[in-house]
C-alpha cells in the first residue's frame, strides 16, 4: 500500500489486519444472502449483498485493536482506587533496657495533595484512554470504510475484465465466421483470435 519503503507501514499492516477480519465474518453471511437471488456482481455493486454499515459495525465489534483500547480503558479505572498507595508501615520491637519490649509502629505519609495530584493523574489518564480508544473507533472506521471502496473498486474493475472477455470472444467468433463465409482472409481472421 505504501509507495516508498518504510513509509506508511502502520496504514499497510492496519489494512491487511482488517481485510483479514472483516472478510471472515461476513464470508458466511454474504454467500447467504446472495445464494439464489441473482447476478452476483450487481449484488456486490449495489451494496445489497455487503452494506457499508454491517461492514463497519461488524469491523468494530470484531477489532482487535478496540477490544484492546476497552481494556485499556477498564485497567485505567481500577488503578484509579489505587492512586493513593501508602508505604506498608514499619513495625519496630525494642529492648531498651533489657526488661520488657517495647512494640512500635512507624508510618511514614506524605503531604495530603501529593495523594491528590495522584488521583487526578490516574483520572487523566483514564481519560486519555478514552480518548485513545475514540481515536482508534475513528481509524478503524477510516480503514473500513477505505476497504469497501477498494472492494468496490475491484469488483466494478472485474465486471469490466468481464465485459472486455465477452466482447472480445464474440469478436474472435465473428471474424471466424466470416473466414469461413469467405469474406475475410487467414491472417484477418487469426489477427482477431489474437486480440481475443
Amino acid at each position: 500500500f505504501s509507495l516508498c519503503t518504510g513509509c506508511q507501514p502502520t496504514f499497510a499492516t492496519k489494512m491487511v489486519r482488517i481485510a483479514k477480519y472483516v472478510i471472515a465474518a461476513h464470508l458466511s453471511l454474504w454467500w447467504l444472502s446472495v445464494a439464489g437471488q441473482g447476478n452476483l456482481s450487481s449484488k456486490l455493486l449495489d451494496g445489497t449483498a455487503l452494506p457499508l454499515s454491517a461492514i463497519v459495525d461488524s469491523g468494530l465489534s470484531h477489532s482487535p485493536a478496540l477490544q484492546a483500547a476497552a481494556l485499556e480503558i477498564g485497567r485505567q479505572q481500577d488503578l484509579v482506587a489505587s492512586a493513593v498507595n501508602l508505604p506498608n508501615p514499619q513495625v519496630l520491637l525494642q529492648n531498651t533496657n533489657g526488661l520488657f519490649f517495647s512494640l512500635g509502629v512507624q508510618q511514614n505519609l506524605d503531604f495530603p495533595a501529593v495523594y491528590t495530584a495522584q488521583r487526578k493523574l490516574q483520572k487523566e489518564n483514564v481519560a486519555l484512554a478514552e480518548r485513545s480508544q475514540a481515536v482508534e473507533i475513528q481509524d478503524q472506521k477510516y480503514l473500513l470504510h477505505v476497504f469497501y471502496s477498494e472492494l468496490q473498486y475491484r469488483f466494478r474493475l472485474w465486471e469490466w475484465y468481464q465485459s472486455q472477455d465477452s466482447l472480445f470472444s464474440l469478436l474472435a467468433d465473428q471474424a471466424q465466421r466470416q473466414f469461413v463465409a469467405g469474406e475475410v482472409d487467414f491472417m484477418q481472421s487469426s489477427y482477431a483470435k489474437a486480440e481475443a
